[in-house]
């Protein structure tokens, strides 16, 4: 969850200012469920078991069974359920304008947003409720942290970071990386094919996909590159529908 009211901690504040991240933008928690909640999940499901084979089983070995699953996982559900100090261990990020201090614990950590690399994708089926992650990876592709909840004010924070400077590179004739896609002053380069601008129609972003549609000569052709595979997809949209032809 992102807290934007929050205020962080003075010594997240000096931290920040000691790598000169700028103003202070909001601060968000890393997925609680996955950690916190799953083990908790499955001993319900056990709890239910038991519960069932000590109600319903006609045999007393049946019902030794059901009491030994169900009383011990009755009380790991509710230990699980009342104890938050799992919760409070899981990393929170105070974003700033140009970096993050990620706060595990009591222990702090640095990281600008130049040295990060952010990755964007939807999750959730048919009648599923989607769930939109982001997730930051080192240079070297570690995870490094995922975002919970609303997700979209993070991306937007990073990109704008990132923006201008691939915005920079690319004016003085220089190519930037996306993952398996990378700009060129001519064109695009997707997974070793240069495309130039001229040809290309539409490049779109869908759910866990990017798509890029551009003509060939046997007539239209789609690449398709997967979100996890390409790192600032927003600055990677923005600055080629700014190089596309109208």
């Amino acid at each position: 969850m992102a807290r934007e009211r929050d205020e962080p901690p003075p010594e997240v504040r000096r931290l920040a200012e000691e790598h000169a991240f700028g103003r202070y933008v909001r601060s968000g928690d890393a997925p609680w469920f996955p950690k916190t909640c799953a083990g908790c999940l499955v001993s319900g499901v056990a709890l239910s078991l038991g519960a069932g084979l000590l109600l319903h089983g006609d045999q007393p070995a049946w019902a030794v069974a059901g009491a030994t699953l169900g009383v011990p996982l009755a009380l790991l559900t509710a230990t699980g359920l009342l104890d938050r100090r799992g919760a409070q261990r899981l990393p929170r990020a105070h974003c700033f304008e140009h970096g993050m201090v990620l706060a595990t614990g009591a222990e702090l950590a640095a990281h600008s947003w130049q040295r990060l690399r952010p990755f964007e994708w939807v999750t959730g089926g048919y009648r599923q409720t989607p769930v939109h992650h982001l997730q930051l990876r080192t240079l070297d592709g570690q995870p490094l942290f995922e975002f919970g909840g609303e997700v979209g004010w993070a991306a937007e924070l990073v990109a704008a970071d990132e923006l201008p400077r691939s915005l920079q590179l690319l004016d003085q004739g220089s190519p930037v990386n996306f993952g398996r896609v990378t700009l060129t002053p001519e064109g695009m380069v997707v997974d070793g094919t240069a495309v130039p601008w001229p040809t290309i129609r539409r490049i779109s972003s869908h759910r866990d996909r990017i798509d890029i549609l551009h003509l060939t000569a046997r007539g239209e052709l789609r690449a398709t590159i997967p979100c996890q595979d390409t790192p600032h997809q927003r600055v990677l949209l923005t600055l080629a529908r700014s190089h596309m032809p109208e």
